[in-house]
């Protein structure tokens, strides 16, 4: 049977990770977050798009999900993903001390086209104009496409490599 093969529009860029348990420390899911967020936004940057919703979803040994997201200025710095990253964690952290975490996922939603991205007068930004922090985040790419991934980084992480991604 033939079946059409349709265009499809890309939703976000995400990723998640089901923690070893050596990472399942909520100190040490936090860090493999930060890991998680710095992928995300290297491939958003990568296929030219910005986003503007950044969610978080933790999943614990105990059982039970924490899971929230926030909207923020389409963009596509890392840094800016990385302080929202920290927020919810925050949150979590004052609603009840996460136990063991044996699963963590973060994605970047609302996404577009940097070249449709509006402007902003109060910034000033004028439209698909990249901010200062994009800049500097699309500098560490090249620094990581040159010295090798994870060369530079924004701060700590921990990554928590997995099948795929050994060698």
């Amino acid at each position: 049977m033939d079946i059409p093969l349709i265009a499809t529009e890309r939703g976000g860029f995400g990723n998640s990770k089901v923690l070893s348990p050596e990472y399942r420390d909520p100190r040490r899911a936090y860090l493999v977050g930060r890991w998680l967020v710095e992928k995300a936004t290297a491939r958003l940057r990568r296929d030219g798009r910005v986003a503007g919703r950044f969610s978080l979803s933790v999943s614990f040994m105990a059982g039970g999900v924490w899971s929230r997201n926030v909207s923020c200025f389409p963009t596509q710095d890392t840094a800016i993903f990385l302080r929202l990253h920290r927020a919810l964690w925050v949150r979590l952290w004052r609603s009840a001390r996460p136990g063991a975490v044996i699963s963590l996922g973060v994605h970047l939603g609302d996404v577009g086209l940097l070249q449709d991205r509006r402007g902003d007068l109060l910034m000033p930004l004028a439209p698909a104009e990249l901010t200062r922090g994009e800049r500097v985040s699309r500098a560490l790419d090249q620094i990581n496409a040159r010295h090798g991934d994870g060369a530079i980084r924004f701060g700590m992480n921990t990554p928590h490599p997995g099948f795929f991604e050994r060698g």
